[in-house]
């Protein structure tokens, strides 16, 4: 940038319209010149500097725009597998309130099954206990106390067996 500095001289006569200019009129139309090229060059480098800034944006509002629709689009794939998930998880946790609730009826009914044939099993036991008991105060030969004496001892094992199942039933009622 060209910076002129005028000078004014003040005449010492009190005529100021016959001081010597200075700069002639052709000096002050090249200066008019330079200085609107200069400024007329300023001008056209802000418009290309803007117009290059313009091209910039456009570019970057582009490429923001498609990123935009990347992301929307993976959203909503995102959106739709949380949904999918959300479905399959209501689904399990319906089949495991159905088999639960299946499986709790099914050892209710094991449980009042062993209950039943074991109390009904028991009776018939107790009798077979008791009649062998009496037997075994009779007066009898060696191999019928021999034979009474086994038939004791398998009662008294089946009787073993029917009273750990009502041990095993009532401690899973507690």
């Amino acid at each position: 940038m060209v910076i002129i500095m005028l000078q004014t001289v003040e005449p010492a006569s009190a005529d100021l319209f016959d001081a010597q200019p200075l700069l002639t009129s052709n000096e002050l139309v090249y200066m008019v010149l330079a200085i609107s090229l200069i400024f007329g060059l300023m001008l056209w480098r802000s418009y290309r500097e803007k117009q290059r800034l313009k091209i910039a944006v456009h570019t970057l509002m582009e490429a923001l725009s498609k990123k935009d629709a990347a992301l929307a689009l993976h959203l909503a794939r995102l959106e739709e597998a949380t949904g999918n998930v959300e479905r399959l998880r209501q689904h399990i946790d319906e089949q495991i309130y159905e088999r639960t609730a299946k499986l709790q009826q099914h050892s209710m009914k094991i449980v009042a099954y062993t209950r039943l044939n074991s109390y009904k099993l028991r009776e018939p036991l107790a009798r077979v206990l008791g009649l062998v008991m009496l037997m075994e105060r009779e007066a009898m030969n060696d191999k019928l106390r021999d034979l009474f004496l086994k038939l004791n001892i398998s009662a008294n094992e089946l009787d073993e067996i029917v009273q750990e199942f009502m041990s095993t039933i009532n401690a899973e009622e507690q």
